[in-house]
């Protein structure tokens, strides 16, 4: 009796089933479950990787860019714009009547609530060039007393904090209206050997965060008769006001080398966005006071102008979590980014407001793609062949799904279409066999996903033949 020989160098199925996320350092060294680039991908059913959420517009569009988003008593949202327009969102879905305009052009604006001695929680707002503003639930009008040239308004401990200059001032204790009052409020100097101003302003556990542009301080305290102003780095700072949110109790910023970890104490970690700090390294210098973060309470996000971007373009996520990073791509430009009523928002260069959720971007499906490493055989020099490869994904009703090949170890020039599917009814948990004649007795073997739509890829199972040296 014969029997069919096994075939020479055929190895046991290599699955991949936690994805890791984006790493653009050396491609040969990085896990099999990173991917060398993506475009809207997120952790957020990690293992997996799946499609971002969509984006809705909120209201119409407004008349140029949005340059503050506040929330008052998490019942309402506030929205100022680049021709100086104070509204708010109705509970219909517009924006309602203007509750304040002619305010000043291209200063960015920072929002914080506030009672103390006031009859009602007040939406404080500040800009550094108008008058610090109040919305008591009615109207808008100037907080009496406030400093002249005010910015970065913070509520840490029932005081109201602001900056002018190099100088931190704040108010009497539970007093919004008082920054006067001797041994109650006042102000306190900033000084560094640069003469840098204070650009930004983050409350944190038990202290203020003071923040230039290459120096930061601490300022501990409950007040006038204890307050002690601690540097923290003054080579290590941050590079605006917007592009610092506190996470989880961790305050994350970006500064001139990259994105910075903070937990307070210890000098400021920026190790953990090595994966990704090749965008950091090709940010626009020019417009990187435009960048901004936010969170949705887990994530953190990044918005870069990335190489000759003049706004913010790409979007980078981290799961603070699993200490995963993933890149988004947006046609609109994120400004700011805010929370309301368990919704994450953001506003745009173009003037208008966005929620991040469903599966659209306002009318069009996500656009979508993951890169892989490169798989070698162990050897540079061994060559090898594909010989099976599945993938297992959901796949909803008119998303797309294309796989790539390339024998390229890098680059975009490449790769061959393998596979196209669009799902006329939902796939879930399903197994799609790849082709994979057309990358036979190549060094190294890459695989692209791509697609528009909801997808989410569970695991991705390649069978390799390694060939014989000669």
């Amino acid at each position: 009796m014969s029997y069919w020989k096994p075939i020479r160098g055929v190895r046991e199925p290599i699955s991949i089933r936690e994805f890791k996320g984006v790493n653009k350092l050396d491609a040969f060294s990085i896990s099999d479950g990173q991917f060398t680039s993506t475009k809207n991908m997120t952790a957020s059913k990690y293992p997996t990787v799946t499609t971002r959420p969509g984006t809705l517009k909120v209201g119409a569009d407004l008349t140029a860019a949005i340059l503050g988003l506040g929330v008052w008593k998490d019942e309402e949202l506030h929205v100022i714009d680049d021709n100086g327009l104070w509204v708010k969102l109705l509970s219909n879905g517009n924006w309602g009547t203007t509750l304040e305009s002619g305010l000043s052009a291209g200063d960015m604006w920072s929002f914080c609530n506030f009672k103390g001695n006031l009859s009602e929680i007040n939406l404080i707002g500040a800009n550094g060039s108008d008058p610090i503003k109040r919305y008591d639930g009615t109207n808008v009008s100037d907080l009496s007393n406030a400093p002249t040239g005010g910015n970065f308004i913070e509520q840490h401990d029932n005081r109201l904090y602001c900056a002018v200059n190099n100088t931190v001032h704040f108010s009497a204790l539970s007093k919004a209206d008082d920054w006067s009052t001797v041994d109650d409020s006042g102000q306190i100097v900033a000084e560094t050997q640069d003469g840098e101003e204070i650009n930004g302003l983050k409350a944190g556990p038990g202290h203020l965060i003071v923040f230039k542009p290459h120096a930061i301080f601490e300022l501990y305290g409950t007040g006038p008769i204890n307050y002690d102003l601690t540097p923290v780095s003054e080579k290590i700072g941050c590079v605006s006001n917007a592009s610092a949110v506190m996470v989880g109790g961790v305050l994350y910023f970006l500064s001139h080398r990259g994105i910075e970890r903070y937990s307070g104490g210890l000098s400021p970690d920026n190790g953990f966005c090595l994966p990704i700090q090749w965008y950091l390294n090709n940010i626009n210098a020019t417009n990187r006071h435009k960048s901004c973060a936010g969170t949705d309470g887990k994530n953190l996000y990044m918005a870069i102008p990335l190489l000759t971007a003049t706004e913010p373009s790409h979007v980078l996520e981290y799961d603070t979590t699993f200490n995963v990073w993933y890149v988004w791509e947006m046609g609109n430009y994120p400004r700011i980014f805010t929370n309301f009523k368990e919704d994450f928002y953001y506003g745009d260069s173009a003037g208008q407001v966005h929620k991040f959720g469903g599966t659209l971007d306002g009318e069009s499906a996500v656009s979508w793609y993951a890169i892989s490493k490169p798989f070698g055989a162990g050897s540079l020099a061994q060559r090898r062949q594909w010989y099976s490869m599945w993938l297992i994904v959901d796949l909803p009703v008119g998303s797309t799904l294309n796989a790539y090949l390339s024998a390229d170890a890098e680059g975009d020039g490449s790769w061959t279409l393998v596979k196209s599917l669009t799902a006329q009814s939902s796939i879930q948990d399903t197994r799609i066999i790849i082709p994979v004649n057309t990358v036979a007795n190549a060094n190294w073997i890459r695989y692209k996903l791509s697609g528009t739509g909801p997808c989410t890829v569970h695991e991705v199972i390649r069978q390799e033949r390694i060939l014989p040296w000669r």
